[in-house]
């Protein structure tokens, strides 16, 4: 390439006059007005560029359009009509060795150049764009696929380029195994050197992000993390079946089979435990159980309580929760069916003998003296207030002389 400063001064300039006359700020790209630009004056003005950069006849001139696949369609087909402009006046042209490269995945482009037709035919439409790009690109060099090279080096050495001494040789292992079979089992995404770059890029930013925290997640669970977030489009989807808001699993299956590999080394607890932290990005995640929890004990759904607790590793994780409910929630101190329902809540889930003192039998002995409270006791909670009662003959005393006000306070009333 010749006399390059002086060329990109000209380019340049017509560049900005071109196709940035019209810059929306909303878009992430550029567009072009419908501007009075006719091919004639296209062909003199390119005739002016080559000219004023002095390209030498018998020289080879390259001009390079890369990042074609990562712009909207309408773009690529308005490079490629602009390419072949180009082409038919370079060849009325004294200029024969001007050359273009467009580093494009062909795929993409064939879909691209489908849209220009509205042929529901699928065989018209891949004979049209067949037939458009032949015309277009008279000479095509295929770049061998990523798989049929080393990839795996690659992958091993970029990551060690990001995280450098602080993740081991396991770790890196682990990590790549990870994210092969994320991308085998995505179907939004191709094993490129560029995906590759996207993921370690996003599981650098992912470490950064938690280095400083007490409760980072494991390196090996924040791969896991990110292959899913940024490989699956229906990862919210999985994000709701651990939450149990949605208990289907169906579509599933590819993000289930890359978990299970984190469950030779994990537990099914602590996996989720670790994938909603970063999801929700909360240093714990038993603040976010707090009302689902509350539902599910007021409208006596055990299992989905059980399923709740099951994502805590550490028990005393759910204390944290259990304390938190109590906390917030007045209802369960001062309701005594409410009370009780909270009772039966840990009776289930093995942490009664736990909270006894603490809750139950403290806030059972206010609400029985509180005769307007007690005298809202439902039927259907009369046998666990028994069992209470039992466990503790102190209250069960004041449970007798306290209902005993009751009956004598009605008595009047039910003679009249």
């Amino acid at each position: 390439i010749l006399k390059r400063d002086k060329l990109n001064e000209i380019l340049n300039k017509f560049i900005n006059f071109y196709f940035l006359k019209k810059v929306d700020i909303t878009e992430s790209h550029t567009t072009k007005e419908d501007l009075e630009f006719t091919n004639y004056d296209y062909e003199n003005y390119l005739k002016y560029i080559l000219d004023k950069a002095q390209i030498e006849e018998k020289k080879p001139f390259i001009i390079v359009f890369d990042n074609l696949d990562r712009v909207d369609n309408e773009t690529v087909l308005n490079t490629l009509s602009l390419i072949q402009l180009t082409n038919e006046i370079l060849e009325k042209s004294k200029f024969k060795e001007i050359y273009f490269i467009i580093p494009i995945d062909k795929e993409r482009l064939e879909k691209t150049v489908k849209t220009i037709i509205t042929d529901n035919n699928d065989n018209e439409e891949k004979k049209f764009a067949k037939d458009f790009l032949e015309k277009i690109f008279p000479y095509k060099v295929n770049v061998p696929d990523i798989k049929h090279s080393n990839w795996r080096k690659f992958f091993v050495n970029k990551l060690k380029e990001a995280f450098g001494s602080s993740i081991n040789e396991y770790d890196i292992f682990y990590i790549r195994r990870i994210f092969e079979k994320s991308i085998n089992e995505s179907k939004e995404k191709n094993l490129t050197p560029r995906e590759i770059k996207n993921f370690i890029n996003s599981l650098a930013e992912n470490y950064i992000y938690w280095k400083k925290s007490e409760n980072q997640p494991d390196i090996k669970l924040q791969a896991l993390y990110v292959s899913l977030n940024n490989h699956f489009a229906n990862f919210k989807n999985y994000i709701e079946y651990i939450e149990n808001k949605n208990k289907n699993k169906n579509n599933l299956d590819s993000i289930h089979q890359i978990v299970d590999i984190t469950k030779e080394e994990f537990t099914d607890s602590k996996i989720k435990e670790a994938i909603l932290k970063q999801y929700y990005k909360v240093e714990e995640i038993y603040f976010l159980f707090v009302d689902s929890a509350v539902q599910a004990i007021g409208n006596e759904e055990i299992e989905k309580l059980k399923d709740i607790v099951n994502l805590f590793d550490d028990k005393n994780k759910v204390d944290l929760l259990l304390n938190e409910i109590w906390e917030q929630r007045d209802d369960f101190k001062k309701d005594i069916n409410s009370l009780i329902k909270f009772y039966k809540a840990l009776k289930e889930i093995d942490f009664y003998d736990k909270y006894r003192e603490k809750i139950i039998i403290n806030s059972l002995r206010e609400n029985i003296e509180d005769i307007e409270s007690l005298s809202k006791l439902e039927e259907y909670n009369i046998k666990e207030l028994i069992e209470i009662l039992n466990s503790d003959n102190e209250l069960k005393n004041l449970f007798i002389e306290k209902f005993v006000e009751i009956i004598i306070t009605t008595i009047p009333e039910d003679e009249n």
